[in-house]
């Protein structure tokens, strides 16, 4: 059986999603994580719903429950500019990636393009 259009979910690169944004709201680095010196890769996927919320996210990958948590958190807050196919708004699926790094004690937590900066 097909999917109804109102259920199309088109799925976006993550760069492409990130240009979609209206409002950002980065994960803090959680002081629990900083202590236990928890630091690397999360990944988010979400669902964006056709007036550009969040409708459904799950964190695919975290270094630390606490940077789970925190990412969860973020992204719920998150909002998108609506996509449409032929006029007609569409849900969208993607993933958003966080690096949580650990400098001079300090935790810092950065986007894809910052992070290439750094290296």
């Amino acid at each position: 059986m097909g999917t109804a259009p109102s259920e199309a979910k088109i799925r976006l690169a993550e760069g492409v999603l990130r240009r979609k944004t209206i409002h950002v709201v980065l994960p803090s680095f959680p002081p629990e994580a900083l202590r236990r010196r928890a630091q690397g890769v999360a990944v988010a996927e979400l669902e964006v719903n056709e007036e550009g919320y969040v409708a459904h996210s799950r964190v695919l990958q975290a270094p630390d429950p606490a940077i789970r948590a925190a990412v969860e958190e973020a992204i719920k807050q998150w909002t998108f500019r609506p996509t449409t196919v032929r006029k007609t708004p569409v849900r969208v699926v993607g993933k958003l990636t966080f690096y949580f790094v650990i400098e001079g004690g300090k935790g810092r937590v950065l986007n894809p393009e910052e992070m290439r900066r750094q290296e």
